[in-house]
C-alpha cells in the first residue's frame, strides 16, 4: 500500500526506491478504546502470567493488532472535512472522490489502487483549499492520509463500524494542529470585523490572568516530563511500574489536550510492551503515536516510530509492510538531513534480503547504506555494512562470491579494529573462519577461530566462547 512516488520524495541525498512494489471488524466499546494505552493494569510484565515468547507473536496477531477498516478512514476524512469548513464547491468535490472510495469499498474485491488514488486526490483538494485560505503551503491532510495508509487497511467496507480510526485510538475527533490554526484564523477574522463595527474596544485579558494560564500549562508540562523520565528509569527492571507512571502522565496530557506529549507517551508505552514481548499491543500504541505525531508535525517521533514498526513487522515475517515503514522513515530522515539514520535503515533493509537469500537486492541496499555511512564517517556502521555484505556473498557459495565475501570481511575487520569494537570483531573473525571452513582451508579457519576466541575472552562474551570452542574442537 506504500507506493514508490511517495518513497522518492524529499531524499537528501537521493536513494533509489525498491525494485519491487511495496505492497476489530467488531466495533470496540469506547472505554476499551481509551484504555488502549492508559490503563496500566491491562499490561503484564510477566509476574501475573507467563510472558509470551517472540514465537507467540503470530502473523494473525500482527494483522489484527494494526487492522483499520476503510470505513474508519472515511469517517475520519468526513470529520476532517466538516472541521475545515470548506466552501460548498470544495466540499462537493471532496465528497465526489470519497463517494468513489465508498462505492469501491462495498465491492466483494475492492480495487485498492483506485481507493488509495481517490483518497489522495481528495486530500490534495483539501490541502490546496487550506493553503489558499491560510496563504501558506499546507499538506496536513496528505500527511494524515499517508500516515493512515501505512497501517494495515482492510479495504472491504464494514458497515457496522461507526467510529473512525483516530477516535478509536484517542477518543477524539481528528483535529490536527494546522487545522486548529485555520479555525483560529477564521475566528480572529470574525473578531476583527466585530471590532470594526463597534465603538467599543474588546476587553483584554489581564497580564495576571495570562501569567497564571502560562504558569499552569508549564506546571502540567513539567509534571508530564518528570513522569516520563521516571518511567524511563523503571523500564528495564519494573515494566509494570513504568506503565503505571506513563498512565499517570497520559491522563494529564489528555486532560490538557497535549497531543505532543500523548504521542511521546504512546511511543514509550510501545517500547515497554515490545520489551515484554507484547508485540500486538506495541504495534497498537505505535500506530496511535504515529497518527498523533503526524497531526502535530513531530518528524523525529514519526521516523522513530516507523523504524520500530518496520523492525516488528520484519521479525514477524511481513517483509512488504516492514519495507513500507522503513522507507517512510528514510524519507522523513531526508527532510531532517539525518544521513546517519538513513544509512542505518538501509542497512536493515539489506539484512531483510540477506536472510531471505536474495543477494542482488541486498547488495544494492548495502552499497547505498555504505555511501551514506561514508558521509557520516561512522566507522562502526561501515564495518557492520561490510560484515552484512560478506554474509550475503558467503550465502551464495560460489568461488567468485566467496572471494568477494573475504574482501568484505577484511574491510569489516579493519574498520572494527579502527573503532576498537571488540564485540563486532569477534563476530567478524568467527564468520570469516566459517567461510574458510566452508572452503576447506582448515588451518586458516583454526587461526581465525582462535582470534575470535581471544577477543571473546577479552569481552567476557560467554555465549561466543562456548560456540567458538565447539567449532574449534570439531575442526
Amino acid at each position: 500500500m506504500y507506493n514508490n512516488t511517495i518513497i522518492q520524495t524529499n531524499y537528501k541525498p537521493y536513494i533509489p526506491p525498491p525494485k519491487k512494489k511495496i505492497s476489530k471488524n467488531e466495533e470496540q466499546k469506547e472505554s476499551e478504546a481509551k484504555s488502549l494505552a492508559i490503563k496500566a493494569n491491562n499490561y503484564s510484565d510477566g509476574n501475573e502470567r507467563q510472558k509470551p515468547s517472540s514465537d507467540a507473536f503470530s502473523k494473525s496477531a500482527a494483522i489484527n493488532a494494526a487492522k483499520i477498516n476503510i470505513n474508519q478512514l472515511l469517517i475520519d476524512f468526513n470529520s476532517t472535512l466538516n472541521a475545515i469548513g470548506a466552501t460548498e464547491d470544495v466540499e462537493n468535490e471532496v465528497k465526489t472522490y470519497l463517494g468513489l472510495v465508498e462505492h469501491q469499498a462495498k465491492k466483494e474485491k475492492p480495487n485498492k489502487k483506485m481507493i488509495i488514488s481517490n483518497l489522495k486526490i481528495a486530500a490534495d483538494v483539501l490541502d490546496i483549499y487550506i493553503s489558499e485560505t491560510l496563504n501558506k503551503p499546507s499538506k496536513v491532510v496528505k500527511d494524515w492520509v499517508d500516515a493512515l495508509l501505512l497501517q494495515n487497511i482492510d479495504f472491504k467496507a464494514d458497515e457496522n463500524i461507526t467510529k473512525g480510526a483516530f477516535e478509536s485510538i484517542t477518543g477524539e475527533q481528528p483535529q490536527t494542529a494546522k487545522l486548529a490554526e485555520k479555525k483560529l484564523a477564521q475566528k480572529a477574522q470574525l473578531e476583527d470585523k466585530k471590532v470594526e463595527n463597534t465603538e467599543f474596544l474588546p476587553v483584554k485579558q489581564s497580564d495576571e490572568s495570562i501569567s497564571t494560564t502560562k504558569t499552569n500549562s508549564e506546571i502540567e508540562n513539567t509534571k508530564i516530563q518528570n513522569l516520563m523520565q521516571m518511567a524511563e528509569e523503571h523500564m528495564t527492571n519494573s515494566p509494570t511500574q513504568a506503565l503505571n507512571t506513563l498512565s499517570e502522565a497520559f491522563t494529564i496530557a489528555q486532560k490538557t489536550s497535549d497531543k505532543s506529549s500523548m504521542a511521546e507517551i504512546y511511543s514509550k508505552i510501545a517500547q515497554v510492551q515490545n520489551q515484554i514481548n507484547n508485540l500486538p499491543q506495541a504495534l497498537d500504541c505505535l500506530n496511535a503515536s504515529t497518527i498523533l505525531a503526524y497531526s502535530v508535525g513531530n518528524d523525529m517521533l514519526k521516523t522513530k516510530n516507523h523504524k520500530q514498526m518496520g523492525k516488528i513487522y520484519d521479525e514477524a515475517g511481513y517483509m512488504d509492510t516492514a519495507i513500507s515503514h522503513y522507507f517512510a522513515s528514510i524519507a522523513i530522515d531526508g527532510n531532517l538531513d539525518d544521513t546517519e539514520n538513513q544509512a542505518d535503515t538501509l542497512n536493515k533493509v539489506g539484512k531483510m534480503y540477506t536472510v531471505r537469500y536474495i543477494e542482488p537486492e541486498a547488495v544494492e541496499y548495502y552499497k547505498d547504506a555504505l555511501d551514506l555511512a561514508k558521509i557520516t564517517k561512522n566507522t562502526n556502521m561501515m564495518s557492520d555494512i561490510f560484515h552484512n555484505t560478506a554474509i550475503t556473498f558467503q550465502n551464495a557459495g560460489t568461488r567468485e562470491k566467496n572471494a568477494k565475501a573475504l574482501n568484505s570481511y577484511k574491510n569489516a575487520a579493519i574498520l572494527a579494529q579502527k573503532a576498537s569494537n571488540d564485540n563486532s570483531l569477534t563476530k567478524i573473525y568467527e564468520h570469516a573462519a566459517d567461510l574458510m571452513l566452508q572452503m576447506n582451508h582448515l588451518k586458516r579457519a583454526g587461526d581465525l577461530y582462535k582470534k575470535s576466541y581471544r577477543l571473546a575472552e577479552k569481552t567476557n562474551n560467554k555465549d561466543a566462547l562456548k560456540r567458538i570452542k565447539e567449532k574449534i574442537l570439531n575442526l
